[in-house]
């Protein structure tokens, strides 16, 4: 999340996973532009879990592909109705082959339309992810290769 937000222009960017009984999700980790107006947001999103199948996040978890958020104003998660001038967001899945093991959540202060580049260059960076995922879970260590192509 430190390398998606700065490095990508995100005002805040989440990464949410399933708790222990696969029942809601949790945020794992949080970064955010600092203003003195996300102590509410910063707060709701590391206490408040959001359950699997209901609401905006835990129904983009189960989506294949990313989605947008826009208005976030008139959502319907006053933890981001609470997130000091964020206008848009990117959900993005992640999964690990069929499974979906987390879910990214990107936020922006300016309004975003659903653009098909951006989409599928974060579908791309979610399959990484979940790759990356499946390799430690299996105990893999991972390796670079150096040299000639």
């Amino acid at each position: 999340v430190k390398v998606l937000g700065p490095e990508a222009g995100w005002d805040s960017v989440c990464a949410w996973t399933p708790d222990e009984r696969g029942r809601a999700l949790r945020c794992a980790a949080m970064w955010t532009t600092e203003t003195d107006d996300d102590g509410e947001f910063e707060t709701r999103t590391w206490q408040r879990p959001h359950p699997l199948g209901t609401g905006e996040l835990g129904r983009a978890f189960g989506e294949g592909d990313a989605s947008w958020l826009s208005g976030l104003d008139d959502s319907e998660d006053d933890r981001l109705t609470a997130a000091a001038g964020m206008r848009s967001a990117v959900l993005v899945p992640v999964r690990s082959g069929c499974t979906p093991v987390a879910l990214l959540e990107l936020l922006s202060r300016r309004e975003l339309a659903p653009d098909a580049e951006l989409g599928a260059s974060m579908d791309a960076i979610a399959l990484q992810l979940g790759h990356f995922w499946q390799l430690l879970r299996q105990g893999a260590q991972p390796h670079w290769r150096l040299g000639r192509l």
